[in-house]
Formats: structure tokens, sequence, C-alpha cells
């Protein structure tokens, strides 16, 4: 379940993860297709963390990020320059 997506499914996380001791987390890595040739996106990578025991998970604060860009317009995006040739059918 992609939590991140769903308020219902982030509630749901948080009112279970108060009453489970141990939990088995799997997590998945694809690279987001913004174009129809990068479709269909695939999976790079994976991981499954099993019997993770709650009482001991600690907090660790990371660095203040950046705001994330609205979707399509990630750092995927390519800016074409002209040439200088003007290759406009306008004239």
């Amino acid at each position: 379940v992609d939590i991140s997506s769903s308020k219902i499914a982030t509630a749901i996380l948080h009112i279970a993860l108060g009453q489970v001791t141990t939990v088995t987390i799997d997590m998945g890595f694809v690279v987001e297709g913004q174009a129809e040739e990068e479709l269909p996106e695939r999976l790079i990578g994976a991981i499954r963390i099993c019997q993770m025991e709650m009482s001991s998970a600690t907090v660790i604060e990371g660095p203040p990020q950046a705001p994330v860009p609205p979707r399509g317009i990630g750092n995927s995006k390519v800016e074409h320059h002209s040439s200088g040739e003007d290759t406009d059918d306008d004239d």
C-alpha cells in the first residue's frame, strides 16, 4: 500500500503501529516515467525489513529539504535550446 498518497492508509497505519510489537516492511524503488517512451515503469530495487521491533525504533531528524516541485516538473525534464538555425515554417 502506498501510504504517501492515501490519507486513509496513513491514518490506519498510525493506529496499527500503536498496537503491534514487530512489523515487516517491504519497500520498492522506481524511477517515475513522465513521458510515453519512459513507460512502463519498472522496479529497480527492493528491500524487506523483517520483524523490526517498534519499541527500539528512534526518530532521526534529517536536514531540511527543499520543497518538492509539482508533478511533471521534475529534474528529468530536459531544456532544448535552439542551435541558432531557424527551422520554423512561419516565414
